[in-house]
């Protein structure tokens, strides 16, 4: 089944892969177009990995308890080992 509409993200996404734009490589800005070229930036971000455009709008992930506390290191579960790995790809 073929789906019909789109969220603004996967158009982008589409119109980059057929417009030939590498998806290994985030979008350039070059002065103009900011907020087209935010939406591409946004969509490489989830294409990359869903939490990564967390870390741009919120900073760096640093895995915190209930009180928020940072938890130290040696007690990181997998999920929060991933997303502190995304901090410098971000």
């Amino acid at each position: 089944m073929t789906k019909l509409f789109y969220s603004k993200r996967e158009t982008i996404l589409k119109a980059m892969e057929n417009n030939g734009h590498a998806m290994n490589r985030r979008p350039l800005f070059k002065g103009q177009n900011y907020d087209y070229w935010k939406q591409r930036m946004m969509a490489f971000f989830d294409a990359c990995h869903i939490n990564m455009w967390d870390i741009v709008e919120n900073d760096n992930y640093i895995p915190t308890n209930k009180e928020g506390a940072e938890i130290l290191r040696s007690l990181w579960n997998k999920e929060q080992k991933t997303r502190y790995l995304l901090n410098p790809k971000a």
